[in-house]
């Protein structure tokens, strides 16, 4: 079929490893909220101490002039988010092992999927940065033109239609940066090809995070509106153990099995050798190689420095691996 559909089973197996993961998702929603909350209150610091900074080195007034001071305060005060790619790819890798039903141990693995990927994602998230800048100095320009104007309406139909593929690519991005050996250029490259190859499973994936996102949305306004000390604490509840975790988990659970089987599957068909089955053959044929030339006979003289010398000589390591000692040996050989 050309529309990619999940296995029937494949949503009892979502919930099946969602409840087996529950508490370790719970704890990846955690310390990513934190590294929000951490994220936040430094761009809130940073968004204060600007405004003094370009008074202080007179910029503030020219900014003003041509319309850009807020613009260019929003956009150095939001910078500090691009930190939270490493994090991302982190949580995404921990995901990624959930889908595949790996054991390992949590905080070990953490670390090593923050320490090894946290470059590469963070070059991702600034990307997505100066997109997500781009795009909305585009959209709100092409919205507020002239419904006449014909530039106007492609030129926003354009830029809806980037913002939405970059939706679907950022699936991968993060994904493939922690699962594949690739540059930049590759991963982003792959994410563009995945974002059309596997549209509908996108489009899919994207109404179920909408719906979640739309939930938890209302969650808040009705925690924001009301009084209810009960509503504030299910809210914040709600968005410190639960909201981030389902996003990572369910993202993982789509995009993993297409990697797999457009990249991963593919190459290892080609290199038998690398799987855990080749190499394991590989380790076996070097024991049997091993067996055979311990078995293999040998012959009982050897030449050596011109003469032939029994082979029981070298056999026995002498104190001193010299001449003497081999000359001694096989003037005893002979005596005897």
């Amino acid at each position: 079929m050309a529309i990619q559909t999940l296995e029937k089973n494949s949503i009892f197996k979502y919930f099946e490893i969602y409840k087996d993961k529950f508490f370790k998702i719970l704890m990846l929603n955690v310390i990513f909220f934190t590294a929000v909350i951490i994220v936040a209150l430094l761009s809130v610091g940073i968004g204060n101490l600007l405004p003094m900074l370009f008074s202080a080195i007179g910029i503030a007034e020219p900014l003003k002039s041509v319309n850009l001071y807020d613009f260019v305060l929003t956009l150095i005060a939001f910078l500090p988010t691009i930190l939270l790619g490493g994090v991302i790819g982190a949580v995404t890798k921990m995901c990624r092992e959930y889908v595949r039903e790996e054991p390992g141990f949590f905080l070990e693995d953490l670390k090593r999927a923050y320490v090894s990927n946290w470059k590469q994602c963070t070059l991702i998230a600034l990307l997505q940065y100066v997109l997500i800048i781009a795009l909305s100095v585009a959209i709100p320009f092409y919205s507020a033109s002239p419904g006449s104007e014909i530039m106007g309406i492609i030129g926003l139909g354009v830029s809806v239609f980037v913002a939405v593929v970059a939706v679907f690519a950022s699936y991968y991005a993060y994904m493939m940066a922690v699962t594949l050996k690739l540059r930049l250029y590759e991963i982003l490259k792959n994410s563009l090809i995945f974002a059309f190859l596997c549209f509908f499973r996108n489009l899919l994936l994207s109404v179920i995070l909408l719906i979640w996102i739309g939930l938890t949305a209302l969650l808040i306004y009705g925690m924001v509106v009301s009084a209810n000390a009960l509503l504030w604490g299910l809210g914040i509840a709600f968005v410190m153990l639960l909201f981030f975790g389902f996003i990572f988990y369910t993202i993982a659970f789509f995009v993993f099995p297409s990697i797999k089987r457009y990249i991963l599957d593919p190459y290892y068909e080609k290199h038998p050798e690398e799987t855990a089955a080749g190499l394991k053959k590989i380790e076996s044929d070097e024991i049997d190689y091993a067996a055979q030339e311990e078995k293999r006979e040998l012959p009982e003289f050897v030449y050596h420095n011109g003469k032939m010398v029994h082979r029981s000589v070298f056999e026995e390591e002498p104190v001193f691996n010299d001449q003497t000692a081999v000359e001694s040996k096989e003037q005893n050989r002979k005596e005897k």
